[in-house]
């Protein structure tokens, strides 16, 4: 036997030896050498009770009460860089407005003041440090304040109507949730019988002449939950059984007044929908409830699946998945009333022949004329629209709108996306409505072309190919002078960076490079040419998953740290790209926030966590 044979039956037997000792360390007792330990030991063994009181002394309700604001959340004004944000600490909440043209931080209003004032109004008290204002937001190009407040459904507010509480669980349209100081969510409070405890009334601060004024008869602009609004709102797009539908702007006042009027006129767009290839957003039962199904109306309007608007209003395109042939998963709805129920929908699985084939299709408003773009060229492939950025005046001006989006998370596989979280309709990011900009994907998700369509003719060119042996990931597309050039991320150098192509797909150059991954783009200055972007992993020394803003050109040089410190850094920019608000924080320091311009230069400090 050799000396490597030797060694290879030793080895075994030891393994066999550790074996058995292991096995036996599991069966036999432990032998304890003095009964202190042999105590300690029998202790240590004895089954614990579970620690209720403990544990719910960590739950989010109870650690939020010790726990206040870490971060800024500025709401930029619509004439201009400024922006007021609330901040809460042990002291109360307090609302500010900065002005980084004059490196100023300023009350928004006399808090106390302002308490005053809502007592005087309402008769119920207020103090400075809790004002209850929910939904704030500038309005009348930011010369006033807007906001709501809710009080007892049975207080008597001088001239405002006397509520009466709802007779029934279910009836009437339901409380909106209630937007918090800062637009969060909180649900008014329940009541019995189905009905809340409280109302809502709205008041209008003008800042010029530090005056409240109660608002008894105003009613916040609405959006139908079915409704998918053009741009320009002057069409509405909407589904009714498996097909599209568009009413004007006249037409969808009427229908927010009295759902079921009978001088609506709608214009029926679509006639070869049917179910599981549709064109209406898959509901469930419970999700049905508020869209009125009944006997005499099988068919109400109901939320077509997502609508991506042109900017100029004038077409918009739809990912219709056809999923005739894609087998049933079937799912328990636990949550289901009075008992769980058995569900399915079509979900195509790994392995599987038949998969969710996707049509992209593109209708114009004024012929009404329909369009299927020549996407085609993997088979089962994945389609997916660029869209443009939305904007932080978009999304103030989304605040104000009342609209219910319960129940209407889709899955993206099969309805082609839902509602946008910012409540801002999604738009194709070229500025007309010649060109729509697309991606396709392989099944494989090895392979990934840029697409731009001609929404006329629906005939496609490719513009850019990433081809890859791993999975390849994508990032927003943005373009450059409308489209004369594109910026395009992509992993081709082995780490995620930004390109310059021009309109033909055609590369320049690389604009971000090295040993880091460069992650999202804020914003882009077309004049100066300059990128700003996110990145990890580039700063020596510091948590690779640390993200920091930077600045670079789009020829690829000057690249410039812009918020320095060894901490994970979060922007806010303003619209104009000139300003930004970075919140820092790590493990072991307390959380700041400060006001940068777009140089890097720090203006001021906002807050500092206590």
């Amino acid at each position: 036997m050799s000396s490597r044979q030797l060694r290879g039956a030793f080895a075994r037997c030891l393994q066999r030896v550790l074996a058995v000792g292991l096995s036996l360390s599991f069966i036999l007792p432990p032998v304890v050498a003095q009964d202190g330990n042999a105590a300690k030991a029998s202790q240590d063994n004895r089954v614990r009770k579970a620690n209720y009181e403990l544990a719910s002394r960590w739950t989010t309700a109870k650690v939020g009460k010790m726990v206040f604001d870490a971060s800024v959340a500025p709401h930029w004004l619509e004439t201009g860089d400024k922006f007021w944000y609330s901040y809460e600490t042990s002291q109360g909440r307090k609302f500010w407005l900065v002005d980084p043209l004059r490196k100023s931080k300023s009350p928004l209003f006399d808090s106390a003041k302002m308490a005053a004032q809502l007592t005087q109004l309402t008769r119920i008290p207020y103090d400075a440090q809790h004002l209850p204002l929910n939904s704030v937001r500038m309005t009348k190009k930011d010369s006033a304040l807007q906001f709501d407040v809710s009080v007892p459904r049975d207080a008597e507010i001088p001239g405002v109507k006397k509520e009466e509480p709802p007779a029934a669980a279910g009836q009437g349209r339901g409380q909106q949730n209630r937007a918090g100081q800062d637009g969060g969510g909180q649900d008014a409070e329940a009541g019995p019988a189905g009905g809340t405890r409280t109302r809502t009334i709205y008041f209008e601060y003008d800042l010029a002449t530090a005056q409240l004024k109660l608002l008894p008869d105003y009613q916040p602009p609405r959006k139908a939950r079915w409704a998918s609004i053009s741009p320009d709102e002057k069409t509405i797009v909407f589904a009714r059984g498996q097909n599209l539908f568009f009413m004007d702007a006249e037409n969808y006042a009427k229908a927010l007044k009295k759902d079921d009027d009978p001088t609506i006129v709608e214009t029926q767009l679509t006639t070869d929908g049917e179910e599981n290839y549709s064109y209406a957003r898959r509901l469930r039962e419970e999700e049905k409830r508020p869209y009125r199904f009944s006997e005499k109306n099988k068919t109400p309007r109901v939320p077509a699946i997502t609508v991506y608007w042109a900017k100029d209003s004038r077409k918009f395109s739809v990912l219709r998945n056809d999923q005739r042939k894609v087998a049933e998963l079937w799912v328990i709805n636990s949550l289901a009333s009075p008992r769980p129920a058995l569900e399915s929908y079509r979900y195509g699985m790994p392995g599987e022949v038949n998969q969710p084939q996707a049509d992209l299709e593109v209708f114009d408003i004024a012929s009404k004329a329909r369009v299927k773009i020549k996407e085609d060229r993997f088979q089962d492939q994945q389609v997916a629209v660029y869209t443009a950025r939305v904007t932080n005046a978009e999304r103030e001006r989304a605040r104000g709108i009342q609209v219910d989006r319960s129940g209407e998370q889709q899955d993206q596989q099969q309805q082609g996306g839902g509602p946008q979280g910012s409540g801002v309709e999604p738009k194709w990011l070229a500025d007309g409505s010649d060109k729509l900009y697309f991606s396709r994907t392989s099944r494989d998700l090895h392979k990934i072309d840029v697409c731009v369509a001609d929404t006329t003719t629906g005939d496609v060119k490719t513009l850019i190919e990433e081809r890859l042996n791993t999975y390849v990931e994508l990032k927003p597309l943005w373009l450059v002078n409308n489209g004369q050039e594109l910026i395009h991320w992509s992993e081709r150098d082995g780490w995620g960076h930004y390109y310059l192509f021009d309109a033909n797909g055609t590369l320049k150059n690389q604009i971000t490079a090295g040993e880091f991954y460069s992650d999202s783009i804020e914003s882009l200055d077309e004049k100066t040419r300059t990128l700003y972007f996110t990145a990890n992993g580039r700063e020596a020394g510091e948590d690779p998953y640390y993200e920091h803003f930077y600045s670079i050109n789009l020829n690829g040089s000057g690249v410039k740290l812009l918020d320095p410190g060894d901490s994970s850094h979060a922007v806010a920019v303003s619209d104009s790209g000139k300003y930004f608000v970075d919140n820092s924080s790590r493990v072991n320091c307390a959380p700041e926030s400060a006001l940068y311009d777009q140089l890097g230069n720090r203006l001021m400090q906002l807050e500092s966590t206590d």
